[in-house]
């Protein structure tokens, strides 16, 4: 019996309950900042009015200097709701009463003193000061109008706690409604959408599996929902294509990674180290160097008569008799040796591990250098194809100049050492060619070392 599938819009349906949530809260927010401001409001038109009064039953007090009179003025005004302090200033800042808590006052600045009807809002409620002002009798009707004068400044202090204690009050009443509401809500949508969110959620683990290289990650779970029952059809697809694809494509980039380190680090024609990977040996034997104090030598190998051969016969038979000679130094090598092409008929092999002795060490690789100049004096058979296209062979002897140096323990860089085996390898030549000639620093060349022929 095929089950029934309903359309994902009903379920989305029922979640609308959370807008109406959201616009109940947000007109909640809305009307009760409204409130607050009102009461605010409120309590600043009160405490605008009582300091008015004040003011206005003070001037008879200050210009008679009738303090008793301000005393009971001031006391009248504090039994007012939430009125803290109360304070009559003449013009010449004198505080002829105080009543409550002198405190809520602070500093009187000139401002208050002399300016016209203030408001102060502090963290603790409202500073307000209201100048007095006293009209002279007039005595004489032929007389000009009176000038009003100021003859000082009343000032009250409003306490906000009850306001504020309101505003909590009535702010607990709203988030709890609103809490209650959100919770009920809350349930009727779990209630409703777990059928949905459930295979949502597993929907959602195996895409993160898969996305984390999980590729044999698939989804097994039971849903009504017409799209999520296909969703997840296409999603272990999906995963069982990208898990043969990633299969294909590890391959490729397993064979083309390998293509890219051999031309980075190889010599295509011979598969030697070339010039970087020779470095990077290089610098690891000075570090072995260092801690061991064993010496180390790098030498710099050109082969005679190779540009005759290249001119005459063509750079194919070129390639193969450096093919050839490759093969020679590879054979003449230890395993921790290393032997490179620079490029041309310019070859480098490197020695480690030699002797912690100079002469010793000195003796090691002229051996080594030995066995290498006699390997490539040998005679060689060429393979070459001449215009009839009939393969023949001819043969050649090839011999060797070569250059040594030695170093250990930072004697110098690498670029610094391989100058000195070119230097040595120049000399061979001028001397000859297929000879040996070693180049030491200074500080070890006690004489200067024999040629080896």
């Amino acid at each position: 019996m095929m089950r029934r599938l309903y359309g994902i819009r009903l379920h989305v349906a029922l979640l609308t309950v959370i807008p109406l949530l959201l616009i109940a809260t947000v007109l909640e927010t809305y009307f009760l900042r409204e409130w607050f401001v009102e009461t605010d409001r409120n309590l600043l038109t009160r405490g605008q009015l009582i300091v008015r009064q004040l003011a206005a039953s003070s001037d008879y007090g200050i210009f008679s200097n009738n303090r008793a009179f301000l005393a009971a003025a001031g006391s009248s005004v504090l039994r007012e709701a939430d009125v803290k302090a109360v304070t009559v200033l003449n013009m010449a800042g004198e505080r002829l009463v105080v009543a409550g808590d002198a405190d809520w006052l602070g500093a009187i600045t000139p401002q208050l003193l002399h300016g016209g009807p203030q408001v102060v809002v502090g963290a603790r409620g409202l500073l307000l000061a209201q100048p007095v002002i006293t009209t002279p009798v007039l005595l004489d009707d032929g007389e000009a109008a009176p000038v009003p004068q100021r003859v000082g400044v009343a000032l009250i202090a409003v306490s906000n706690e009850s306001t504020r204690r309101e505003k909590m009050y009535l702010l607990g009443r709203v988030v709890s409604y609103t809490a209650t509401l959100l919770l009920i809500a809350l349930v009727v949508i779990y209630r409703f959408s777990r059928h949905l969110t459930e295979p949502i959620r597993a929907l959602s683990r195996a895409v993160d599996a898969i996305g984390a290289g999980q590729l044999d990650t698939r989804v097994d779970v039971v849903s009504h929902v017409h799209e999520v029952h296909g969703l997840m059809g296409g999603v272990n697809h999906m995963a069982q294509q990208l898990q043969q694809e990633r299969a294909v494509l590890q391959q490729r980039i397993d064979e083309a990674t390998q293509q890219l380190r051999e031309l980075a680090f190889y010599d295509p024609l011979t598969k030697l180290p070339n010039r970087r990977l020779l470095y990077e040996h290089l610098g690891h034997a000075m570090a072995a160097s260092r801690r061991s104090g064993r010496h180390c030598a790098l030498m710099f190998i050109d082969l005679d008569n190779f540009k005759p051969l290249n001119d005459l016969h063509g750079h194919d038979v070129g390639d193969m008799l450096l093919v050839q000679a490759a093969n020679d130094l590879k054979s003449c090598l230890r395993g921790v040796d290393t032997a490179a092409r620079l490029g041309g008929d310019e070859f480098v092999v490197l020695l480690c591990d030699l002797s912690q002795q100079l002469a010793d060490a000195t003796e090691q690789a002229l051996q080594v250098a030995e066995k290498i100049r006699s390997v490539l004096s040998e005679p060689c058979c060429l393979l070459i194809r001449q215009e009839s296209d009939e393969p023949a062979t001819i043969e050649h002897q090839c011999t060797a100049s070569i250059g040594i140096a030695l170093f250990v323990d930072g004697d110098a860089s690498p670029d610094e050492v391989l100058q000195w085996a070119d230097s040595a390898m120049y000399r061979a030549k001028a001397s000859g060619r297929n000879l040996i000639r070693i180049h030491r620093p200074e500080r070890l060349a006690d004489t200067e070392p024999a040629d080896i022929t």
